[in-house]
């Protein structure tokens, strides 16, 4: 039985029957609990931690999307564990060809949440280098809350980038590739927090896919599977000065950029595509079995 939840009393729940029904069990995780993951906290309070020793003592085994979190869950109980921190299904990008476009662009898609995804970082480090490249604009791909969305906007304006920086919204998964491959440039920003330290950036695989150059920021263990200007283009976090030296070195070295991005093809298929990993996972549970 795998257990992707971190709530203790569901924790708790499927645990307890499945060891009356005899079922092995593996948790799953992907981030840091609450208050973490929700709230920023450094921590979680000492008895949160004793319920999950004493449920997490009775899983058989582990899986996890960092190493950062397999310290935090399994350091004092030394069960079994497999890292696992991307997988992309790299079928989708099949066939697909970079359309024209009227102006070029540079893309950000996920949800915009500014706790995990602070865009408002890109943005600022657009403004410093939009007018030396007046034929690139800024396209951001998510659904914000009303209090994200209005802060974002507020940022826009105060950059002077109303006619630069456009937020295009939610858009059906299956139009996700297309965008991502008609885009001039892929960008990323995630805030150097407790948080991001636990996680590893989920649209990694999605934007290695595409052949499209990526710039990210440093936080977690990115650099443990990716290495700057080698697969994509790494950056100080929450630096929109740095990320703004950045952008402007890659929209002049664009070719070299390219080439970065083919080769970061080939590394995701070969490390990263669903089948690759779907079979590490595979052995590693059927060792436990």
């Amino acid at each position: 039985l795998l257990i992707s939840n971190d709530f203790l009393d569901i924790l708790f729940i499927f645990t307890y029957w499945a060891k009356l029904l005899k079922i092995k069990t593996i948790f799953i995780a992907d981030e840091y609990p609450q208050p973490i993951r929700v709230y920023l906290k450094q921590d979680i309070p000492q008895w949160k931690k004793c319920f999950y020793h004493f449920i997490l003592k009775r899983q058989d085994s582990f899986i996890f999307m960092t190493e950062n979190i397999n310290t935090f869950y399994n350091f004092s109980l030394q069960k079994p564990y497999h890292i696992l921190p991307t997988i992309t299904d790299t079928s989708r990008f099949e066939g697909i060809l970079k359309q024209p476009q009227a102006k070029k662009y540079i893309c950000y898609m996920g949800n915009m949440e500014l706790s995990k995804d602070n865009v408002d970082n890109i943005i600022r480090a657009f403004s410093f280098v939009a007018d030396k490249y007046p034929d690139i604009d800024f396209y951001l791909y998510g659904a914000p809350s009303e209090k994200d969305l209005s802060f974002i906007q507020k940022v826009i304006v105060d950059c002077h980038m109303k006619k630069r920086v456009f937020i295009k919204g939610r858009v059906d998964s299956s139009e996700v590739p297309q965008i991502l491959k008609n885009a001039y440039l892929l960008v990323s920003s995630q805030p150097n927090t407790r948080r991001a330290e636990g996680g590893f950036p989920t649209k990694l695989g999605e934007y290695m896919a595409t052949g499209v150059p990526a710039l990210l920021t440093d936080v977690g263990e990115i650099k443990k599977y990716v290495q700057d200007g080698v697969q994509v283009y790494i950056v100080k976090p929450e630096d929109p000065k740095a990320y703004a030296q950045k952008l402007d070195y890659l929209f002049s070295h664009y070719e070299e950029a390219l080439k970065v991005a083919r080769y970061a093809q080939v590394y995701l298929h070969d490390n990263f595509d669903y089948g690759v990993v779907s079979k590490k996972m595979y052995d590693f549970l059927s060792n436990r079995l």
